[in-house]
């Protein structure tokens, strides 16, 4: 056997090659500089740069519009290039951007429709650059290749003998720059792109174009070529540079090559002009030359790596050495995954926040999402009808806590639901920004509705939205049925909280704003029409009104007088005698362009079908007569034949959850929350770390359990929208809707005293439960409830007993017995506040009545929260976030402080562990108050804005976060 050859040690030396002559003679920084001016000079001889027209404005035009997956809008535009020429590209603009974004330009191969193929719309998306980089938040713009696309030469794509009898002087090389340079210009027109953070990425053709690009026009901030061209040295095929025929790229230069002479720039000399900016070059060593054998080729690509490792020496002078870097593989003439990442993965680097690459730390883990608490949606306004080609439709409006709404279309004979998105325009994390209210099934066959302020129109036919506008900024939504066909064939809606009066032409597209209804109420609840063309809205909720407008003139009129005027609603509706009928106070009217006229409730006839559609309504028929109810929450829709047959279909649909609104601690230590829209009853066994989803409360709807306290064995929790006051035995089966012995069980309603409750404690006698809240809509104040759940007695002291038109917003007990309380003087029903600043008191338990009152925080309206800590204080927080510490023996505040700036205020934002020590939440972070000095001290910022607050058990705090619950380990 022989011995292995022995193998000398060697040092370390320089690699030679022929592309030293980059740097021949340079030997400092200021050398380099020189050169490159000499090379820029050569670049631009080469392209003939001096033979270009002269820029022609840009006269930017916007073809069509393409929404792509809610991601991102691809425009089709077109801009001038030359006088006489306009060049075409798709321009992709993300959704959502908070600032100006960085922005490419994508360039594409030889392929006849390369713009298509950068969109993701032809062949090969390993190549669809546009798509993959606007889905990562950059705008891009990709346009066609002067020969190709839009702009194919009668002779055929990539043929370039017209572009040269045009231009005989100039090149192709020197043309495709100069366009791709204007493409910057266009991106620079636009408000979301970031001038400083431009680049370009592009593959074969589009590869070398790229770094041609980022050479010629310094505002490209970062280059990425993939699959770029051979040098011209090591080249066999070098003629193809200057060939006779088809794609011609560098004419002037093709006597030289048949003489064997290069022209005096190389590749590597043109990518060293970009330095120091970012450039990243990718390419295969097996990649293929036309018309050579794949080893020659093999030899020009290694030649090429030599090359590459060269303008890295250009960088270093430049002390840019990060910004350069090179990657050569086996994959050929392609784009694989690993490739991709690569770039997409360089342009982040250098074209966003350093935080967008950087590595992170692990989040601190005190942190826990608990799960979804009920993944269910609520219906918000159902129409059935049928469609050009005869099918029978039901749409269905959709909340859940999705950052944008969605209807359902839904096919009643084949079963099958469509869930069209609401326009993007719409998109909000607070479901509240986009919650509809109302809508309207026109007489022109199609369907209207507001999500919160901007007027949709959907054309069933088209299955699509066809218009969104905002007609008035300063409203949230339209609510109840205040949404009618005008005699003028426009589209009327009324609007909340400043009560005007809107409307759309569905001809034109216009939006307009006609006026304030009325300048003190909030809520117009109804519209209606006259045969005279006369629009008339009933108004509330403080003080109920008709208003006429004249859609011809533009007047408008208050029809009652304000003796006529009392506390509550006015509804309108539509006779089928031509006249319009308004109801008020329990009194009933015939109502004209310039009076109200009293009539008896027998003359009023029955009104005529009203096309407009409550938010609550669940139900509707088609034009064959069968009645559709949709069951939303339970997923499924019952249709009910003329006969009284009923079958049911399933309707499926992506559900984001529903909003948790209030969470508290129950017997036993179980963690139990409601939420709304629609109401359903959670627990969370932290035992278990399971949750369970026990279901509606069908009496609520809508609604929600707005606190919890735990007296005993039983939980207790009054809810909106009614005020009643529920008992829940943990102990027995969730059974609302049981006859004989339902659970959770009404114990009490204090009717229009307590209709939006907000607070609910256990008395520490172990048998009574308070509970507070706001009156009914259009009043001011809200009364103190008391329930003894051992008797089953109940006691109201209206707001004027407790403190006169404030509503107690919060409550706990002190450890004697008495009570502490925090007011807002907000009447969020309709009514009109009159007082100015919320109120601390004491509220003396055996005798039922207030014994003092203080402003704790000068200026605030409400007292979210206040809680008792183990030393006797109370602490208490704003809705401003405004917190305060209040001695209830010497009855002084002893301490204030602004936590505004840790996030949004939430109900219930205060809690008291099992001992004694206070904890709170705001939006963006989790505090503890210490006992001693009341100090604030901030425990840790959650990963996700909480929502809804607040219990405290074991060695957790639980809070909601939009349609989850969290936990935070203290």
């Amino acid at each position: 056997m022989s011995a292995d050859p022995i193998r000398p040690r060697t040092e370390p030396e320089p690699v030679r090659s022929t592309w030293d002559d980059l740097l021949a003679g340079v030997k400092t920084p200021a050398d380099w500089l020189a050169h490159k001016a000499v090379l820029r000079r050569r670049y631009l001889e080469l392209i003939r740069d001096d033979r270009k027209p002269a820029r022609p404005p840009l006269d930017l035009r916007t073809h069509e519009s393409v929404d792509v997956d809610g991601i991102y809008e691809r425009r089709l535009i077109s801009y001038a290039v030359e006088a006489d020429e306009r060049a075409h590209a798709f321009l992709a603009i993300p959704y959502g951007l908070t600032g100006p974004a960085p922005a490419m330009v994508t360039l594409h191969g030889t392929y006849a429709h390369g713009k298509e193929r950068e969109a993701g719309l032809e062949e090969n998306p390993e190549k669809a650059f546009l798509d993959h980089l606007a889905r990562r938040g950059y705008v891009v713009i990709a346009p066609d290749h002067f020969v190709a696309g839009e702009r194919t030469p009668p002779e055929g794509a990539y043929e370039t003998a017209r572009f040269h009898r045009k231009h005989p002087e100039w090149t192709a090389v020197g043309k495709f720059t100069y366009e791709h340079s204007i493409a910057i210009d266009v991106l620079l027109t636009l408000p979301e792109v970031d001038p400083a953070r431009i680049g370009t990425l592009g593959h074969s053709l589009g590869g070398h174009g790229a770094y041609f690009l980022a050479a010629y026009d310094e505002r490209v901030r970062a280059a990425v070529s993939n699959s770029g061209c051979a040098p011209f040295r090591y080249n066999t095929k070098v003629e193809a540079w200057a060939r006779d025929h088809f794609y011609t790229y560098l004419k002037p230069i093709r006597a030289g090559l048949l003489r064997g002479e290069l022209p005096p720039i190389d590749m590597h000399e043109i990518m060293a002009l970009i330095a120091p900016r970012p450039f990243l070059d990718l390419s295969g060593l097996n990649d293929l030359i036309a018309g050579d054998p794949p080893q020659l080729a093999g030899w020009t690509y290694r030649q090429r790596v030599l090359m590459l490792m060269k303008v890295m020496d250009a960088y270093e002078l430049e002390s840019a050495a990060p910004n350069f870097a090179f990657y050569a593989h086996g994959s050929g003439h392609a784009a694989p995954h690993e490739v991709r990442m690569l770039m997409y993965g360089w342009l982040d680097k250098h074209l966003k926040p350093a935080a967008a690459t950087a590595a992170h730390l692990l989040p601190d883990n005190r942190f826990a999402n608990l799960g979804l608490a009920s993944a269910v949606s609520e219906s918000r306004g159902v129409a059935a009808l049928r469609d050009a080609q005869g099918r029978s439709l039901v749409l269905t409006l959709l909340l859940d806590l999705s950052t944008r709404g969605s209807l359902l279309v839904t096919d009643v004979d084949s079963g099958e639901t469509t869930q069209v998105d609401f326009p993007e325009s719409t998109r909000s994390d607070t479901w509240a920004a986009w919650a509809p209210y109302a809508s309207l099934l026109s007489a022109n066959g199609r369907f209207y509705t507001l999500a919160g302020k901007t007027l949709l129109e959907f054309d069933p036919n088209r299955r699509a939205f066809t218009f969104h506008g905002v007609p008035a900024a300063s409203e949230t939504c339209c609510v109840d049925t205040a949404m009618a066909d005008g005699p003028d064939g426009r589209i009327y809606a009324a609007t909340h909280p400043n009560a005007r009066l809107v409307s759309f032409d569905p001809v034109t597209q216009e939006l307009r704003d006609h006026g304030q209804l009325d300048a003190a109420e909030h809520y117009p609840g109804s519209l209606a029409v006259d045969a005279a063309g006369w629009i008339y809205a009933g108004i509330g909720t403080a003080r109920w009104n008709f208003v006429a407008f004249d859609p011809r003139t533009g007047v408008m009129r208050p029809l009652l007088a304000e003796s006529e005027r009392g506390q509550g609603s006015a509804r309108v509706s539509a006779g089928p005698d031509g006249a319009v009928y308004g109801e008020a106070g329990g009194r009933h009217y015939r109502l004209h362009p310039d009076r109200a006229e009293p009539v008896e409730a027998a003359e009023v006839p029955a009104a005529v079908p009203c096309r407009a559609g409550r938010f609550t309504n669940r139900t509707a028929v088609l034009p064959d007569g069968r009645r559709i109810t949709v069951h939303l929450p339970e997923r499924r829709m019952e249709i009910e034949g003329p006969g009284g047959a009923a079958r049911e279909i399933a309707v499926n649909f992506r559900s984001g959850g529903a909003f948790i609104a209030s969470l508290g601690v129950g017997p036993g230590g179980g963690i139990y929350g409601s939420t709304s829209h629609p109401m359903h009853l959670v627990r969370y066994d932290p035992a278990g770390r399971e949750i369970t989803d026990l279901g509606a409360i069908k009496a609520i709807g809508g609604g929600n359990i707005c606190a919890f306290a735990a007296q005993g064995a039983a939980l207790v929790g009054p809810a909106y929208p009614f005020g009643d006051v529920f008992l829940f035995d943990p102990a027995q089966p969730f059974a609302p809707e049981q006859a004989s012995a339902p659970n959770p069980r009404v114990l009490t309603r204090f009717e229009k005293h307590i209709t939006r409750p907000r607070t609910c404690v256990a008395h520490p006698d172990g048998r009574h439960v308070i509970v507070a809240g706001f009156m009914d809509y259009g009043l001011v104040g809200g009364g103190l409830g008391i329930v003894d759940l051992q008797s089953g007695q109940t006691t109201l002291l209206t707001h004027e007993q407790v403190m006169p038109r404030h509503s107690t917003h919060t409550l706990r007990a002190l450890a004697n017995g008495d009570l502490v309380g925090g007011t807002s003087v907000h009447a969020p029903g309709g009514g009109h506040s009159t007082e100015k600043e919320a109120i601390l008191y004491l509220f003396d338990w055996s005798r039922r009545q207030v014994v003092f009152q203080t402003v704790p925080v000068p200026g605030a309206e409400e007292i979210n929260s206040v809680e008792v800590g183990a030393d006797g204080f109370v602490y208490g927080l704003t809705a401003g976030g405004q917190f305060f510490g209040f001695d209830p023996v010497r009855r002084v505040v002893v301490k204030r402080e602004d936590l505004s700036a840790h996030g949004e205020v939430v109900r219930h934002s205060l809690g008291r562990s099992p001992d004694g020590v206070v904890y709170g939440v705001l939006g963006q972070a989790v505090f503890r108050v210490e006992p001693v000095d009341h100090r604030i001290t901030v425990l840790a910022k959650p990963p996700v804005p909480i929502t809804a607050g607040l219990a405290v058990t074991g060695d957790r705090l639980y809070f909601a976060s939009k349609a989850n619950i969290w936990s935070c380990r203290l």
